[in-house]
């Protein structure tokens, strides 16, 4: 087929699908062909889609089957009634997903229809990978990838000899560019929620915001994390052997812009981050290069070659082996270059590095509190500058892999380290919630089910206290034990007792008694009764979705209004288990049930 270009359209919410698009980008390059990647968004904002082009998208599903924000401007205005035909413009799409979600690839599955109703043409089928499979997405993403390269050139795809020609150019100067204190926070307050004892660390941070906010129900603040200065430092200085000091001018599509390497490794490439494909492909042809036309190989050069040949191959063995080396035991980019260093493998050039390490992306943390904004001269004291404070609740990414390495989340670690009263810019922004519709929804519904396990208790509780005084709600929530990691107990136990409106059960997973031959008692921690209070099974391990058959009679009454049920989280199976027992109540669940990813 002959195209006059491909644009590469990506919806990413952790940054595969951008990392997709990239590798596809690298690939139609390779045959000299007119090859731009956007954001859904960059889409949208300018909507010139011409019949000549192929355009192919790579989308990740969010919150309740819903596009990522990078994506959301784009998909709403493909939604709407006035988007013009795409009578044959040719397309093809491919969704990243987890076939153990009842919204699996709902977000690729609506674009691929909605695309093919204002008449594009597809070139393939849709493909859905799945994280469920043995090799991950890869599983379904090789074969299709090979038919549409098959389809676009008409013959098989076979991997490059060589890296294509970098688009990157750096050089060193003698001056940064200015940084801008935009998307600044002041931290008010960084707490534990759970035991000293307890095994995992689950934070409730407040921080307050410059700026007017119209608070909707499900917002979210968005974190973009750093790097921590010490591995940084490490690994310009051990890995890269140069100056965290000097400052480089970078020149691509996406930077422009003078830093220092401390900045570039902390605040824009994330060297913490897993490897992808790309970055083994860079690592592979670097290897290559370096041993240019050695007709002798010895054997320790042979062995790097051949491993780094399968790390960067396009096959099943291939992922198979990126999945055994990196994968599994999350080892990070620093830590992969160490390796082969001491295999005496050269560091790719800057310049390469830059290609393929992924930038640093903007993690997202449901809001706990209901965000007025007010007007002080405290923090602000120039000026009456309106702010907001913003509560999240995080738990700390901490744990030992198999093998013994040690692992820290990048943004829960950044959000732990963070000290009262600290000032802190660039990585702080509110954004509307992941599911557009909730808003709507609950204005609409007379009754309300939060189904808020374990963190998930953290939008539910925002809910709660903006609706308290005027709609019915009900509470489930689980925790492991009452002395160990019962979040926002005082909520449960003093605030929300105080509206005649809402009630609590909870169930514990992990009691001081675990016999599950034991009956289920009742203990109420407050107020009279499931009518008012909060209440909480007793007697043996529970699970949330033990407590919809305890209190059927309650459930059942709160369906006979308009009710509305939110489930905060996702961790499976869970939300299944939780509907499957809700359907026993109420046969037309599904219309009356939405999902909090960001639980």
């Amino acid at each position: 087929m002959n195209f006059l270009g491909t644009e590469l359209i990506f919806g990413s919410q952790t940054g595969t699908a951008r990392d997709v698009a990239n590798w596809l980008k690298w690939r139609f390059h390779e045959r000299t062909y007119s090859t731009e990647v956007f954001e859904g968004n960059d889409l949208a904002a300018d909507l010139q889609i011409v019949s000549g082009k192929l355009y192919v998208f790579i989308l990740s599903t969010a919150g309740n089957g819903d596009p990522p924000l990078n994506f959301r401007r784009f998909w709403d205005r493909l939604f709407d009634q006035g988007m013009p035909r795409l009578e044959g413009v040719k397309i093809a799409v491919f969704g990243l997903g987890d076939s153990k979600y009842p919204q699996f690839n709902f977000a690729a599955r609506m674009l691929f229809g909605r695309l093919k109703s204002l008449g594009a043409v597809p070139i393939i089928p849709l493909g859905c990978g799945d994280d469920q499979h043995k090799l991950g997405y890869s599983q379904e993403f090789i074969p299709w990838f090979h038919l549409l390269w098959r389809t676009v050139f008409g013959e098989d795809f076979s991997p490059f000899s060589h890296l294509p020609k970098s688009t990157v150019l750096v050089d060193t100067v003698s001056s940064a560019d200015p940084t801008s204190p935009a998307d600044s926070g002041i931290i008010l307050s960084n707490k534990r929620l759970t035991h000293p004892d307890h095994f995992q660390d689950v934070r409730s941070i407040t921080l307050r915001l410059p700026g007017v906010w119209n608070y909707l129900s499900g917002d979210v603040l968005s974190v973009l994390p750093r790097v921590s200065n010490d591995v940084a430092r490490k690994f310009i200085t051990e890995i890269l052997d140069d100056d965290p000091a000097r400052i480089v001018r970078i020149e691509s599509k996406d930077i422009r812009t003078s830093v220092s390497l401390m900045h570039l490794f902390t605040r824009i490439l994330d060297i913490t981050a897993t490897p992808n494909h790309s970055f083994y492909e860079v690592l592979y042809h670097s290897y290559l290069d370096q041993i240019g036309d050695i007709t002798c190989l010895s054997s320790e050069q042979e062995t790097v070659r051949d491993k780094l040949e399968l790390l960067a191959a396009f096959t099943a063995d291939g992922v198979e082996e990126r999945l055994h080396y990196s994968l599994r035991e999350r080892m990070s980019i620093h830590e992969v270059l160490f390796d082969f260093k001491n295999a005496n493998v050269h560091v790719p050039p800057l310049y390469r590095l830059i290609e393929s390490i992924p930038r640093i992306t903007p993690r997202y943390y449901s809001v706990s509190n209901v965000v007025c904004t007010r007007r002080d001269t405290k923090f602000f004291p120039q000026s009456l500058i309106p702010f907001h404070d913003v509560e999240i609740c995080a738990g700390i990414v901490d744990y030992t892999t198999l093998y013994g390495r040690h692992r820290r989340g990048l943004a829960s670690g950044f959000l732990a380290s963070l000290v009262p009263g600290e000032i802190v810019s660039g990585s702080f922004r509110m954004e509307r919630g992941f599911t557009s519709q909730l808003p709507r929804m609950i204005s609409d519904s007379k009754t309300l089910i939060l189904v808020a396990p374990g963190t998930g208790i953290a939008p539910a509780r925002a809910i709660v206290d903006q609706f308290k005084d005027t709609k019915k709600i009900l509470v489930l929530s689980s925790f492991r034990n009452a002395k160990t990691d019962f979040l926002f107990k005082d909520d449960f136990i003093e605030r929300w007792p105080t509206s005649r409106n809402v009630s609590s059960v909870i169930a514990w997973s992990r009691p001081d008694t675990m016999d599950l031959s034991l009956d289920y008692s009742w203990s109420m921690w407050s107020g009279s009764g499931i009518g008012g209070g909060t209440g909480s099974a007793e007697g043996r391990k529970t699970w949330i979705q033990d407590l919809i058959p305890i209190h059927y009679r309650r459930i059942e009454e709160m369906f006979k209004g308009k009710c509305l049920v939110i489930v905060c989280g996702r961790s499976h199976p869970m939300p299944q288990q939780v509907r499957d027992e809700l359907f026993k109540i109420h046969r037309d669940i599904d219309s009356c049930i939405v999902y909090d990813t960001w639980g």
